[in-house]
This record gives structure tokens, sequence and C-alpha cells, in this order.
């Protein structure tokens, strides 16, 4: 997802092509979706293998935190919303100079602080 990001939705936004830097977050989630799929945490659970269920629900969580980065200059009112519920460390605004600006790599513990507790969200995205 990383990778992806950086260089497809980086070049969309430095052409100013934001419908298709937003296509580009479309795609990530969609990778994504196809990956719970493929690891079925419900199963994990079911099977009662913490261990791995608590790796995919927090490389999930970790992805969710990278692509909320790049939802900050489209929304960055929701991203703020969207970091803090998923406990994200740091203000994002601060990260995202780090890590887009700076160029400064991913964490290696990624954006999340250890034993994260998520917080409830209201609607970001209310039905019209």
């Amino acid at each position: 997802i990383s990778t992806f990001l950086k260089q497809h939705f980086s070049y969309n936004m430095d052409h100013v092509q934001i419908q298709k830097a937003i296509s580009m977050l479309q795609i990530s989630f969609s990778l994504i979706n196809k990956q719970i799929e493929i690891d079925s945490p419900w199963i994990l659970f079911q099977k009662r293998d913490l261990q791995n269920l608590s790796l995919v629900l927090s490389s999930y969580l970790q992805c969710f935190a990278l692509i909320t980065l790049y939802i900050l200059p489209i929304m960055p009112t929701t991203a703020k919303t969207i970091w803090t519920a998923i406990g994200a460390k740091g203000d994002i605004n601060h990260i995202a100079k780090k890590y887009f600006i700076n160029n400064q790599s991913i964490p290696k513990d990624g954006f999340l602080a250890t034993a994260t507790k998520l917080s409830m969200l209201t609607v970001l995205f209310p039905k019209l």
C-alpha cells in the first residue's frame, strides 16, 4: 500500500489530478479489503488464534493510518478524526510533514501506539 500510494497518489496530486488521486485511495481500500478476505480474521477468532488475529488486525490499522495521511490534504477534519480514533501516535500534520516533505520512511513500529485502544467514531460520511 505504501509504495502504491507513494507512486500513484503522489504523482496524481503533483499533476493536480485530484479525482485520479482519490481513485488511488479507493484502490488501496479495495486491496486492504481483499487482504481481509484472504486473512479471514473471523476464522482466526473462531479458532482462538489470537496471535495471528492480533497481527492481521494491527496490519489493517497500520494501513488505515497510512491512508489517513494521504486523506489529510483532501479532507483534513476527517483525517484528524480517523487518526485520533485509531490511536495513531503524534500530531497528524507533523507526521505528514515528516513523511511527505522530509521523505522519512514509515517508522518500524508503524504509526500506532502499542496496545492501541480504538475510539468510537461518529458517522464520517452521512447520507445526503
